[in-house]
């Protein structure tokens, strides 16, 4: 069995944090998302990414249970943990300064003047910043090579060179009496003037039955 400090573990109960967070069920939520980051903390050291990960995950239930202090103190940790760490996966990194945006931008509603719209300005810079220094240019696809059209000509010539071979070599027939009497032709009656047929040709009506939809 995984102990209750067994990083499988810690992601369930990280997972089960988020799932309460999505259905807004913050206060439920946050026991989950602080033991989670506890507990990686003290497993895998306050220097790992999943340590700093799980930290975003508790800022973020704190910031929308609308405790900001709080929820600087785990993001801005989560922050420099990420920016630090080794082997940090594709977007954790993005999504805590995202959060952090996120959460000056709510501050500043909350608290108008207070220098937390400044903070949200600057975090902007440095997700750009960030963004072009990460992001590979793009460069412009090589040119493909035509493709070559098919040789139709070539592959008609013997065709055309064997049908006149054969055209002009006539085909020897064995004749046998057999053959012969197939090959004798019937005695042919003439044919009757169409005047002369006086029975009416029965032509069926033409349905007046609807036609079956399409399922």
């Amino acid at each position: 069995m995984l102990g209750g400090d067994h990083p499988e573990t810690l992601n369930s109960i990280s997972n089960m944090g988020g799932l309460l967070e999505a259905q807004g069920k913050l206060d439920q939520a946050e026991p989950y998302c602080r033991e989670a980051a506890s507990g990686f903390e003290h497993r895998l050291g306050n220097g790992h990414w999943q340590t700093g990960n799980a930290r975003v995950g508790l800022g973020c239930v704190l910031m929308g249970l609308e405790r900001f202090a709080e929820a600087e103190e785990q993001l801005l940790a989560a922050e420099r943990i990420l920016r630090e760490a080794q082997g940090v996966p594709a977007g954790c990194y993005e999504g805590s300064v995202k959060a952090l945006i996120e959460l000056y931008d709510k501050w500043h509603a909350a608290e108008p003047g207070q220098g937390y719209e400044q903070k949200a300005a600057e975090w902007r810079a440095k997700l750009a910043e960030w963004q072009a220094t990460t992001q590979p240019a793009t460069r412009p696809s090589p040119p493909t090579d035509p493709q070559p059209a098919p040789q139709f000509g070539l592959r008609a010539r013997p065709r055309r060179a064997q049908a006149k071979k054969s055209a002009q070599t006539p085909t020897r027939m064995m004749s046998t009496p057999a053959m012969r009497r197939r090959m004798s032709v019937p005695s042919v009656q003439p044919f009757e003037s169409a005047s002369r047929c006086t029975k009416p040709i029965d032509v069926p009506p033409t349905s007046t039955r609807p036609q079956c939809p399409m399922l």
